[in-house]
């Protein structure tokens, strides 16, 4: 299992416009001003993660496994609990800085598993975020949350700035394709015969 904490999270002012248009809220601040407020938030997260992989005979694929493949991994990210409001950009932005700072947590877990992966001639699934409370209360429990302050109470995981993801492993290794053998005509091993 691999903890990792206090890594550094990068916010991206361009990536916060985007999410912000495509929610339909677009938000009416130079990018510059942006970029400061995203650096100082990221300066205040604790950002941590924990993940591992488990193999097909593992008795909880079905439950956490996206697709069916040789392996999946379980990620548990946070960046901690906010304690003082951290005052995003603009009104409304709040839920996009903070999802976007779980999405950049789940990224470097997951380039770090794809690096293991390929050494295993594998690739990944896409990334399913885990939302039943029931799934997400057992991958807790698996998983030993508390070792990154995770945990589940009162059907919710806790703190509420965390996510549980999984994704699956496929092998990229196909079957050799068999070389067509030549025909032959019958016979024609044989050297003819002299006369």
């Amino acid at each position: 299992m691999r903890k990792i904490v206090g890594f550094k999270i990068h916010l991206r002012a361009w990536e916060l416009l985007r999410r912000a248009k495509k929610a339909g809220s677009p938000l009416e601040v130079s990018q510059e001003t942006l970029e400061n407020d995203l650096d100082r938030i990221a300066k205040s997260l604790k950002p941590a993660i924990l993940f591992e992989t488990f193999g097909v005979d593992d008795p909880d694929q079905k439950n956490f496994s996206p697709v069916s493949g040789i392996a999946y991994s379980l990620i548990l990210a946070t960046i901690g609990e906010i304690s003082s409001p951290l005052q995003p950009v603009s009104v409304g932005s709040e839920t996009l800085v903070w999802e976007m700072a779980l999405d950049e947590c789940r990224k470097f877990a997951v380039e770090i598993i794809n690096s293991e992966a390929q050494k295993d001639s594998c690739e990944l699934s896409p990334v399913s975020l885990l939302l039943t409370p029931e799934i997400v209360a057992a991958a807790v429990k698996k998983m030993d949350g508390s070792k990154i302050g995770i945990g589940f109470q009162d059907g919710r995981i806790t703190p509420l700035l965390s996510s549980v993801a999984a994704l699956s492993w496929v092998s990229k290794i196909k079957k050799k394709k068999s070389k067509p053998q030549p025909v032959r005509e019958p016979g024609a091993e044989t050297a003819p015969a002299e006369s």
